[in-house]
């Protein structure tokens, strides 16, 4: 009987992810490990700022003032850790995702309330922020290395808000990436997708 290859995946949680000082630390660890994966989570807070944007959509008040600072936090980050300037495809990244997310909110403004896929919209793009930001990072550092939308890795029902793992089908789509794979993937944490490829 065949023996099954083991994974090595690394998970990196908001307090490693915090500031450029851990973030630093955390490419340490990348750079020791012979991982084929990374998987990481929202920079501190930032899920926490998406919650708030959420909740002064729902009573129509403006978000613009506290979105900017989730924006310009992360440009400051990547901008610390040496990953952007003024035509970096990092910065059309962080304005790609504020674009993205005035969209869902301008949704909320325009309807009655926060309809549960656009909120977990909303709330997986602080994973989105960070893995590309990890990803651009590895690229610096001479790692090879690639983003990897977790939506095309973890299946889910529509469930949306506690969706649930369909873990078969799952493990089946993980195995076949990497097993044609050689880069180490940069993967966005707490990110699934239906069949239909809602998140």
């Amino acid at each position: 009987m065949r023996k099954e290859k083991f994974l090595k995946i690394l998970k990196f949680g908001g307090t490693s992810l915090k500031d450029s000082n851990t973030i630093r630390s955390v490419m340490e660890i990348i750079k020791s490990n012979n991982s084929c994966g990374i998987v990481v989570s929202a920079v501190l807070g930032t899920t926490d700022q998406l919650l708030n944007l959420i909740q002064l959509a729902e009573v129509g008040e403006s978000y613009s003032f506290d979105l900017k600072r989730i924006i310009n936090f992360h440009k400051d980050l990547s901008n610390d850790l040496g990953i952007i300037d003024n035509y970096s495809s990092e910065l059309k990244n962080i304005n790609y995702f504020e674009d993205k997310l005035s969209e869902y909110l301008n949704l909320i403004i325009s309807g009655d309330s926060c309809l549960p896929n656009i909120r977990d919209e909303i709330l997986s793009q602080g994973e989105y922020l960070s893995a590309c930001l990890i990803s651009k990072l590895c690229i610096k550092e001479g790692l090879s290395s690639i983003y990897f939308d977790a939506k095309d890795l973890i299946l889910t029902d529509n469930n949306f808000g506690n969706a649930n793992v369909l873990y078969q089908e799952s493990k089946e789509k993980i195995r076949k990436k990497f097993k044609r794979e050689s880069k180490i993937q940069i993967i966005p944490g707490f990110i699934g997708a239906t069949n239909k490829y809602e998140t």
